[in-house]
């Protein structure tokens, strides 16, 4: 098996912890360390933003630009900080959750351009931490086929937080996660695919238990990655889906054993099937992002076909919501025998897919629709 997520990157034994919220920068004039309404501004705004400050801290990091000796930035920029740690304290903030330190000319931006870089650098970083309370997650891996012979990582994030921790070798495993935020959990076990699963646990209700389904990469397997579906009309993906699109890439790049049909799907709800070919070029231009995508990753091209279906295998032939509709509109990954992939490529065009996935039509963001395909 291959451990995907080696390291622990947040102890599980705190119950609560500060993540990063915010990062907000603080720029001065030439030789200059007060505060003007300009400058402050980035910074006023922020703390405008924020209902209170009770369970944040702030870390303050003063610089200077390049010009000038050691020792004059270095007072310059402790000038700065105090400024900027007067200014937090004025507006409410407690004077002991600011902390941080001033650093000269010792940090400079990675900037080529002379200028830009020299009023760059005068700054002071304001770091902003929450303080969020961790609570248990309680999680499995369930397999359909085979069972696990030794612990795998399973990886949980969001915007805020990043973790992961080894199973038991039953699969189950615990994770301590921020209360009331939507987790997103992975993992990766050689001659499996599994989706991403996103669960988020209130501490004052009763716990789900998050699973992971692993499919085996077998001949025929149908892996429905949910999480990576497209805007209506287009090929373009949702933002929300270039995490999923990352982990699909992990799972079949990461399995070099195996060959694919990448099948592209579109939503059409009632229309007779008829009609298939009024959606083909979309659904083509769906599987060919995705086939282009993964070629762009580094995956060997002869491992893969792109198919369109057009609408003849949506999820939800009937549905009327916007939840559902955005299931039809998706890419799904069919496990084929490398030999089969060989033949099929005989008579397959690779420059049509790659044509109709950079086609504008498919990239254009405002076509009008009364079903949004």
């Amino acid at each position: 098996m291959v451990l995907l997520w080696p390291t622990l990157l947040l102890a599980q034994a705190n119950r609560d912890t500060f993540f990063p919220v915010r990062l907000v920068t603080v720029l001065f004039d030439h030789n200059a360390y007060a505060l003007s309404d300009t400058s402050v501004l980035p910074l006023q705004h922020v703390l405008d933003s924020m209902e209170r400050f009770k369970h944040k801290k702030f870390e303050l990091y003063a610089h200077t630009s390049m010009s000038g000796s050691r020792e004059y930035n270095q007072r310059l920029s402790e000038k700065r900080w105090e400024h900027v740690k007067n200014y937090l304290i004025a507006r409410g903030i407690d004077s002991s959750v600011i902390s941080g330190r001033a650093l000269g000319k010792t940090r400079p931006l990675d900037i080529k351009d002379a200028d830009l870089a020299e009023t760059l650098n005068r700054r002071v970083e304001v770091k902003i931490y929450k303080r969020f309370a961790l609570t248990s997650l309680h999680g499995r891996i369930k397999l359909t086929e085979g069972e696990l012979d030794q612990p795998v990582w399973i990886k949980g994030d969001n915007k805020y937080f990043a973790d992961s921790v080894l199973t038991e070798k039953d699969g189950s495993f615990t994770m301590m996660v921020p209360d009331l935020l939507p987790i997103t959990l992975t993992t990766f076990v050689k001659g499996y695919a599994v989706d991403l699963k996103t669960i988020m646990v209130n501490a004052r209700k009763e716990r789900p238990t998050a699973i992971l389904q692993m499919l085996p990469l077998k001949n025929g397997t149908s892996i429905s990655f949910h999480s990576v579906q497209f805007h209506g009309n287009k090929n373009v993906f949702l933002p929300k889906s270039m995490e999923g699109l990352e982990n699909m890439g992990i799972q079949l790049i990461r399995n070099p054993d195996y060959c694919y049909e990448i099948q592209g799907h579109v939503n059409a709800p009632g229309v007779p099937a008829s009609q298939v070919m009024a959606y083909m070029d979309l659904s083509k231009s769906r599987a060919g992002r995705v086939y282009q995508w993964l070629i762009d990753k580094g995956m060997e091209a002869d491992r893969l076909i792109p198919v369109g279906y057009g609408h003849l295998k949506m999820l939800f032939p009937n549905s009327s919501d916007e939840a559902s509709q955005e299931k039809n509109r998706r890419v799904e990954v069919h496990v084929l025998d490398c030999a089969e992939v060989a033949k099929m490529r005989k008579n397959f065009s690779e420059e049509e897919f790659i044509r109709l996935a950079n086609l504008p039509l498919y990239n254009n963001l405002n076509i009008p629709s009364e079903i949004r395909q």
